[in-house]
Parts: structure tokens; sequence; C-alpha cells
């Protein structure tokens, strides 16, 4: 017999998992390729970014959060490089800070599926059921 605490934990663990799957098909109904999709039309990236995704190659998550820190702060209205470190922010166990970083990239490209997804999983992550569906239609 499962005690009722862990199966309580499998629960929810589940139900993360399924509201994330579910944030995924509903981006992906809407138009939205999954976040692992690359687009195949070239995008123009900041410098800044572009070593950002350097540091992340090689394990060095800090190094490319410090980095967009600093290029958001003098740029703020690069959509991508605000997802980027809502993205790294998210690694680094930084929920708050994550979102924080995908809402200014909507604020700055509403079509910022990326950032979207971002936050959906954050609240699905805390628990927020339907903020996450709501964040995801």
């Amino acid at each position: 017999m499962i005690h009722w605490s862990i199966a309580h934990l499998i629960t929810g663990r589940v139900m993360v998992a399924l509201l994330t799957l579910a944030a995924a098909v509903v981006l992906t109904a809407c138009g939205a390729p999954p976040p692992e999709a690359e687009s195949s039309a070239p995008v123009a990236v900041s410098p800044a970014v572009e070593k950002a995704f350097e540091f992340l190659r090689a394990q060095d998550p800090a190094a490319a959060a410090e980095l967009l820190e600093k290029h958001v702060a003098k740029t703020s209205d690069d959509a991508r490089a605000w997802e980027l470190l809502g993205r790294v922010q998210r690694m680094q166990k930084a929920p708050d800070e994550a979102f924080i970083a995908f809402e200014r990239a909507v604020e700055i490209d509403p079509e910022r599926w990326q950032a979207l997804y971002g936050m959906a999983v954050i609240h699905a992550g805390r628990g927020e059921k339907a903020r996450a569906l709501g964040v995801a239609q």
C-alpha cells in the first residue's frame, strides 16, 4: 500500500507534467511550434544573445545570466534577450525572476510564444493550473 503523501506527491508531479503538455498542445494548436523546434527562417540575434548561447553550451548559465542582465539593462526592448534570460533564470531555480523576464518579453512581443510557454510552465510548477492554462490560451 502506498502512503498517502507519496501518492499525493506523485499525483502532483503527474499534474504538472500534464499541464505542461497541455500548454504545449494549446500553443501548437495556435500555430506555435514546440519549444524545441527551430525556425528555418534566419532571425537576427543580438551579439549578447549569441554570446549567452555560447555560455550555455559551455555549461555556464551564471555567466549567461550576468551577460543578459547587463544587455537588457542597456537595451530593454530586446524580447529575445528577455525570453532567454527567463529561460536561464528558470534553469537556475529562480522562477520569480524568470517570470518577470518572460512577462517583459511578452510586453515587447506579444507573439513571443517561447516566453508564454515559460510563463505557463512556471504557473504549472506553482500549482496554478488555471493560470497555466490561461497563459497557454
